[in-house]
Parts: structure tokens; sequence; C-alpha cells
């Protein structure tokens, strides 16, 4: 019983947003990234806690998948046995960064561990972490 939405209307590009607040985030860590010193170091930090938390989101996905928060996604049929079109599904996805915004995130269900949540707020302790000291 979330009151919340029970008063207020969906925001139909609120989503859409986050994204693109998080593309942004990443184009400036980046940018960052290619104006330190240690490189090699910062970027093994970087993807050995991005894999880390990826793999505790493989594994909360498997145990708390919820039904689909509502009307406003559109899911993509089940793909039984053809594996040429799972394949093409995961490439389509893994080229359009899993975002809904660049069409490639067709699946449903909703997870409590947020893929978004996680490289919003990576990206942005890692550009706080490193960016020049006053």
């Amino acid at each position: 019983p979330d009151t919340f939405f029970d008063h207020f209307n969906r925001v139909q590009w609120a989503f859409s947003i986050c994204e693109i607040n998080g593309m942004i985030l990443v184009g400036l860590w980046l940018f960052q990234w290619l104006l330190l010193k240690y490189k090699s170091i910062i970027s093994r930090r970087f993807f050995c806690i991005v894999g880390t938390l990826y793999l505790y989101r493989c594994i909360t996905m498997y145990v708390t998948t919820l039904p689909v928060p509502g009307m406003h996604f559109n899911c993509s049929p089940k793909l039984f046995g053809d594996w040429e079109a799972q394949v093409r599904r995961i490439m389509k996805l893994i080229a359009g960064g899993g975002l809904s915004i660049t069409g490639s995130h067709n699946m449903c269900g909703d997870y409590l561990y947020s893929g978004h949540t996680v490289m919003l707020t990576l990206t942005y302790l890692f550009i706080k972490e490193y960016s020049p000291r006053r």
C-alpha cells in the first residue's frame, strides 16, 4: 500500500531522466579517467567493484523477482527453445547498454536490487573520490 502513488500520477519521463543522468555520469567518469595518472589501478578498482555488485544483483534477481509493477512496460514474449533468437536478444541488450531509452531493454519484472542505482551511485562516488581536491 504505497499511498504516494494513490495520490499522484506516474511521471512518464522520470525513468528516461534517470537513464540520461546515468549516461552523463558515466561520460564524466570516462573523461575524468582519461586524465588520471594511474588509469590501470583505478580501472581495476572500478571494474572489481562493479563486477562484485552485479554478481550480487544476479543472485538477488533470482530470489527477489517481483511481478511487473505497472502497465507501462512492454514485455517481450518468452523464447523457449529458439537459441538464435535468444542470442540476438542478448546482443541487442548488450549493444544498447540495457537502457530503456535505447530500446534494448524489453524484459519484464521488477527487482529489488537496481542496476541503475548501482551505476548512478558508483560513478558519482568514483568521480567524487578521484576529483582534484581544492
